[in-house]
């Protein structure tokens, strides 16, 4: 891995290319209830060989947009959105507009998509307290500048969610959405500005993951005790195919 070399300490986590030669890799430091940190590697060469280029507050992937764009998750329960203008050698939190009754700590951000250089979408998850603790809002952030600025669509409530901190939700284009409950699948494809839910014929009981990559491609992952079951979809979600057998843990 050329370059790419640390104390027995550190772990690597994610690994994004932009083209055939230029990547980016994050190798986790710490991480843990109240601390995180990761270093961030750089390739041009197709990952034969690899240079750092800075250390910071990562808790997952780093999604870049292009050789300067690029935003991650930052802190241990991923509640900020950090970006890079310079290729990643510095890094500043997004500019979000604050959102009303809710800390940080109860703010989950995923990983940003880019869609384009200049187009991008992260899905966010806020926290429910109180009697309503296992209520989730979900809303996405999109950016039409790099992740300069962003805008908040329209939040979207879910009932029950005991098991993650964030909704399993994913975006396809700036324009498509899919978010995933207890219920079922509920998809916008304008936008987030308004919703509605997909019938299935599966049961969605230990979802955990929801990754489409067009409005009508996809998979969705559950996790159950004995079992982890992967699914995908090629009519945006009403029908799912198994795709493995089952793996045992």
């Amino acid at each position: 891995m050329g370059s790419a070399r640390c104390l027995d300490s550190c772990y690597p986590t994610f690994i994004d290319f932009t083209d055939a030669r230029t990547g980016w890799l994050t190798v986790g430091t710490a991480h843990s209830a109240a601390v995180s940190g990761a270093l961030l590697f750089l390739t041009v060469d197709g990952g034969s060989t690899w240079r750092k280029v800075t250390a910071g507050d990562f808790t997952g992937p780093v999604a870049f947009s292009g050789a300067r764009t690029g935003c991650a998750q930052e802190g241990p329960l991923a509640q900020f959105l950090l970006c890079t203008h310079d290729g990643g050698r510095t890094w500043r939190r997004a500019r979000l507009r604050p959102l009303k009754g809710f800390g940080p700590n109860q703010v989950a951000f995923g990983v940003p998509s880019f869609f384009g250089s200049r187009v991008g979408v992260v899905e966010t998850t806020l926290g429910g307290s109180g009697p309503n603790v296992h209520d989730k809002t979900v809303l996405f952030y999109v950016t039409h500048d790099g992740g300069r600025t962003w805008r908040a669509t329209t939040p979207l409530t879910t009932h029950g969610f005991r098991q993650y901190r964030q909704v399993p939700a994913d975006a396809s284009t700036p324009r498509d959405f899919v978010v995933g409950s207890p219920d079922g699948l509920i998809a916008s494809h304008d936008g987030g500005r308004t919703w509605s839910s997909l019938s299935t014929n599966v049961g969605l009981v230990g979802l955990s993951q929801v990754d489409f990559v067009t409005p009508r491609v996809g998979i969705i992952m559950l996790v159950q005790p004995r079992e982890s079951r992967v699914f995908w979809t090629t009519d945006g979600g009403k029908r799912f195919v198994g795709a493995d057998p089952g793996v045992e843990h």
